[in-house]
């Protein structure tokens, strides 16, 4: 099976107010998970690190 992109959604209900961190990390069927900071590499091909997004709710 070739890597590739795979959509998601998530259904996430708060009243907290403020600034919340969301991150997600995929795991493949032989149980490897994506790292929490991808390896450096010169020209930034191959990131695979988990994904991060931040939320205000105010």
């Amino acid at each position: 099976m070739e890597p590739h992109w795979q959509e998601w959604t998530f259904t996430w209900d708060t009243n907290n107010v403020g600034r919340h961190t969301l991150r997600a990390r995929a795991t493949d069927a032989a149980g490897n998970v994506q790292p929490d900071v991808p390896q450096w590499n010169r020209l930034g091909y191959g990131n695979n690190a988990i994904e991060v997004i931040y939320v205000n709710r105010r």
